[in-house]
This record gives C-alpha cells, structure tokens and sequence, in this order.
C-alpha cells in the first residue's frame, strides 16, 4: 500500500511538471508503444466477474487515457504501426497502438464508444472458437461453476469440492468469495488442459442442466464486431481455442492459426494479417507457424517499445490495468517503466 502511495506522489509530480511528458517524446522518439487492454468494466459490473483485476480498467480511466494518449503519440492504425515496424518509417511523434485481447462484450458495451468520440483507432484480437457461444476460458467458466455450486447447501458444496482442496470456499460470506474463488483458481494454472478439462467436466456433472449466468463475462457478436469494424476498428487473430500455443502439437499449432484466420475471413470478409499470442506465450516453432500460416505482425506480452529493428512476429506490448495506471500519470509512469 506503501509503494503504490509512493508511486503514485512521484508519479503526479513528474506529470504536473510536465517531465513526463519530455521523458515519454525522448524515449519513444522514432518509436512506437503497443498497449494491451482487455476489459473496460465498471465496478458495479466486476462484482459479477471471474476475470482477475489485473486485465480490468473503468471506462473513466480508459477514456482519461485516450485523451493523454493522443496528446503525446500518433495514435495509429494497424497499418500504421506495420508501416513504421517493417519500414522503419521514422517520425518525431511517438505512435501508439491501442489493442485488446480476447473480445469480451465490454470492448462493445463501454469502450467502442469512448474510441468514436476520441477517434481512436484499436485492435480487436479475437478467440474465434468462442464467438457466437456460450463457452468461457477455463477460468471464468470454472469460477462460475465454483460459485454456483457454493450457493447450494454449504455441507453439499463442501463435500463436492473436498477432492480439490477447495471446501473452505462454502463457508466463505458471498462478499469474500468471488475473490477467493479467484485466487484458488490462479493457483492450478499449471495443470494440464485434459486435468482441468476433467475438473469441469464433474463439477458441471453435479450441477442441474440449466444455462449459467455468466453475468458481464461474455464475448463480442459478430453483430457487434461488424459494426465496430464500420467505425474503424481491426479484427484479427488471437487463435480459436485460447489454447498456448507453444504447447500444441505442430498439426494443432497448424490447425488452430488457419483455422482462425478461415473464421474471420468468413465472418467479417477481412483478410486478418496479425495473430496476438494468447498468454503471449511464442517459441520459434509458434513463430514459424504464423508466418508460413500467413501474419505478418504477430504480438506478446513481453514490454517495450516497438521501432525499425523490432522482430514483426514477436513484438513487444504493455499490458494496462487499473492498478498499473489509474491515471493518466500512473500511465505515463508505466509506459516510462516498461518501455525500456
């Protein structure tokens, strides 16, 4: 609590004296930052979520950044950023490129507006297999039936999820659970997909055969994303399953990178050139797979700056949160710090 009070007075003071702002136009000088957003939701609409806080940012926060965003940089294209990486375009002004994983709901709902009115252009990656669904990733889909499960009889839930060290959750107060939920289930993202398709597969069992709300975790319709493509924005590949693709198989590397690029060519009548690595995991055979499936920009989750010598198929992105930047200083301050 201590540190982040810290960062943020230093933070407000590098922002007030406008230092920031010389310190932002001389490191990214010729160069360009690539920000990684994934959900833009109110609190009153989190309270209802799995996703963890730290893809999360308020709708204020998030049209505060575009305004100091495009005080400082080109706020570019696709294009435009692929133009500058593979050219080495220079420029006096920094480019920013605003991307978002994953192609929840909330992209529509609270940010697709808030980029009209600032003229913002911004990515979409999207997890085709997940579109037009009811699926969920593995763990806001296993939150959900945690929860479900917890709201039954309390001796019930705890005997359902003793197997997996998880009966304390029954008797934790509704208003404390969701997080500790969170938390249990950070903690098993080194299992296997078949062990955790397992896990979901019995507790789904014990449930009643009734649609769950999933509450505000939701993806994008193509509805949706054909009219956000209308005002500008850009579609492109984050696979199909949300799978690492560093662990599949060659033939399923193959298969999940083209047939992601088949889904949005016939969806959207798009010809998709970059591919966003889920969990920005990337190996060279993960490298070599998108380009002979045909990216040419491909992105990770690894910080920095972007210019002329960057790798087109793995560059670099910063991933924005409340927490990181709940300002526009505390975002200068991040884009300072991991810009490097």
């Amino acid at each position: 609590m201590l540190r982040n009070h810290v960062k943020n007075l230093i933070a407000e003071l590098l922002y007030r004296s406008g230092l920031s702002g010389l310190l932002i136009r001389g490191m990214f000088r010729n160069r360009s930052v690539v920000l990684t957003y994934h959900r833009v939701l109110p609190s009153v609409e989190r309270a209802s979520s799995f996703s963890h806080a730290a893809i999360m940012v308020e709708p204020a926060i998030f049209e505060r950044h575009l305004v100091v965003l495009a005080r400082y940089f080109d706020c570019l294209t696709l294009d435009e950023l692929g133009a500058r990486t593979l050219s080495g375009r220079r420029s006096a002004k920094p480019g920013c490129l605003i991307t978002f994983d994953d192609a929840w709901q909330d992209n529509y709902v609270h940010a697709f507006g808030i980029l009209k009115k600032w003229r913002v252009p911004a990515v979409v990656f999207v997890p085709t297999d997940y579109i037009g669904t009811e699926r969920l990733f593995w763990q806001e889909r296993l939150g959900h039936l945690v929860e479900q499960i917890c709201s039954g009889k309390p001796a019930d839930a705890a005997h359902i999820l003793r197997d997996y060290g998880w009966a304390h959750l029954a008797e934790i107060p509704l208003h404390q659970r969701r997080d500790t939920i969170k938390d249990s289930i950070r903690a098993i993202k080194h299992k296997t997909y078949d062990e955790i398709d397992r896990m979901i597969a019995k507790l789904t069992a014990v449930l009643d055969p009734v649609t769950p709300d999933h509450g505000p975790d939701r993806y994008l319709s193509v509805a949706q994303m054909r009219e956000m493509m209308d005002s500008g924005i850009s579609f492109q590949s984050h696979g199909c399953s949300h799978r690492i693709l560093s662990r599949l198989s060659a033939e399923e590397l193959e298969q999940e990178l083209r047939r992601s690029r088949h889904w949005l060519q016939e969806q959207l009548g798009s010809e998709p050139t970059a591919l966003a690595y889920p969990n920005g995991d990337h190996d060279p055979a993960v490298l070599s797979g998108a380009r002979r499936t045909g990216y040419s920009l491909a992105f990770t989750t690894v910080p920095g700056r972007v210019d002329g010598g960057s790798d087109p198929l793995a560059l670099r992105r910063i991933n924005i949160n409340d927490n990181a930047a709940g300002s526009e200083a505390r975002l200068l301050m991040t884009l300072l710090l991991s810009g490097r």
